[in-house]
């Protein structure tokens, strides 16, 4: 793995979704990364202490522009981008699972492998719809 602070000690580390996170560092500036949204709106419009009103359920979105081409035809365009989302529906809670979250079970072979893995994705399905409204 590897150190991106060279050895400083993080003070604080805020993760809302897999790519949504927020580090503070000893000495440093803060640290704030968001996929899909430029560097210069989560450098100006979100503070780090928006990450801890985003683990309240506290949902954001900015508005960025882009420059865009298609077809040789240059033109601009203004999107709204949700910056800040509470919901991580990447991962899900195994703890009522009664399958372990492996792919296959013993000896599955050929169609029972692919009829297997199709239950298994509604049941985890299923228990992702169960976890999320309780």
């Amino acid at each position: 793995m590897k150190d991106k602070n060279n050895g400083v000690i993080i003070t604080e580390f805020f993760q809302l979704t897999a790519k949504m996170y927020a580090s503070r560092v000893q000495g440093k500036k803060d640290t704030k990364k968001i996929k899909d949204v430029k560097s210069n709106i989560v450098a100006r419009s979100i503070m780090f202490e928006d990450y801890t009103r985003g683990l309240n359920a506290i949902e954001m979105s900015h508005r960025q522009s882009c420059i865009r081409s298609k077809l040789h035809e240059v033109y601009t365009t203004s999107e709204t981008k949700i910056t800040l989302n509470p919901h991580n529906d990447k991962r899900i809670s195994h703890i009522s699972c009664q399958i372990p979250p492996t792919r296959y079970h013993g000896d599955i072979t050929g169609v029972n492998k692919f009829v297997y893995s199709i239950v298994y994705i509604i049941y985890v399905y299923i228990i992702y719809i169960f976890n999320k409204y309780i």
